[in-house]
């Protein structure tokens, strides 16, 4: 059976490609979820009912220290989502490739690695001043809190769909999640985000519909620094994106960034 499956992140997510499999051989697309020291973020799957029969309205997977692995698509690119922050770019420095592999200093709550499908669609964001590749001193740009990866035409055996997990160092992995396709199609998100964003009896139908709190002109975006942990010598940057403007949609977005970097400086 061939299913489309769409993956979306939410929250403090890093986004690093290696097309040419540097750490392991295989291309991939790491997306590193880092822990916030500022405030404790959870490493939550949401899977709606649909694809659960008989479960509750949302079913929660902790995948705190552990690592998803998702691939299965005839297709693979490495291209990163769009309209997330280059922190890479303003970090200058290598990721830390610890976190690539076992992450013995604990500096992830969980990772996911993607070895096919490609980006997909991402939420409008607000704008934010954050330097970037053509403005190195800031300029304002869109920066989302939500953004997707596809896997079209992903063949399963039979009609569910398995996720497993392995253990992330010496974590516990949770047990493997079965989802029945509805249509040809599965839905799931990844919150890497504070408890109180987490889907709820208020949210039944749609799992980021959080309360939209606008901040003032110029605040700063608290949760962003803990992205500058994942490099090798991260230690003197503290540069965070500070809003902006908005658009349509808020709440979390204007504490957890969606964030992306190459594995090395260019």
């Amino acid at each position: 059976m061939e299913i489309d499956l769409t993956l979306y992140f939410v929250g403090e997510c890093l986004f690093v490609p290696d097309p040419d499999g540097q750490v392991t051989g295989t291309k991939a697309m790491y997306v590193l979820l880092p822990v916030v020291p500022a405030m404790p973020h959870v490493a939550m799957l949401c899977v709606y009912n649909t694809y659960i029969p008989g479960g509750p309205p949302w079913t929660l997977v902790s995948m705190e220290r552990s690592v998803l692995t998702l691939g299965g698509s005839p297709s693979f690119s490495t291209d990163m989502p769009g309209s997330i922050a280059d922190v890479g770019f303003v970090a200058n420095a290598a990721i830390n490739t610890e976190t690539l592999g076992s992450d013995p200093e604990g500096r992830l709550n969980a990772r996911v690695e993607l070895t096919s499908g490609e980006r997909g669609p991402s939420s409008t964001g607000a704008l934010w001043h954050y330097p970037q590749p053509g403005s190195p001193g800031g300029g304002s740009q869109e920066i989302v809190y939500v953004t997707s990866w596809v896997f079209s035409q992903r063949k399963i055996p039979g009609n569910t769909l398995e996720l497993t997990f392995t253990p992330l160092g010496n974590g516990t992995a949770p047990p493997p999640l079965i989802l029945t396709p509805n249509d040809g199609k599965i839905e799931a998100w990844l919150f890497a985000t504070p408890t109180g964003d987490l889907p709820n009896a208020n949210t039944p139908e749609d799992p980021i519909a959080i309360p939209l709190t606008f901040p003032k002109l110029g605040t700063p975006a608290p949760h962003f620094a803990a992205y500058y942990g994942l490099f090798k010598d991260p230690r003197t940057v503290t540069l965070v994106p500070t809003f902006s403007g908005t658009f349509e949609q808020g709440g979390s977005p204007f504490t957890c960034l969606t964030a992306g970097s190459q594995l090395t400086p260019p």
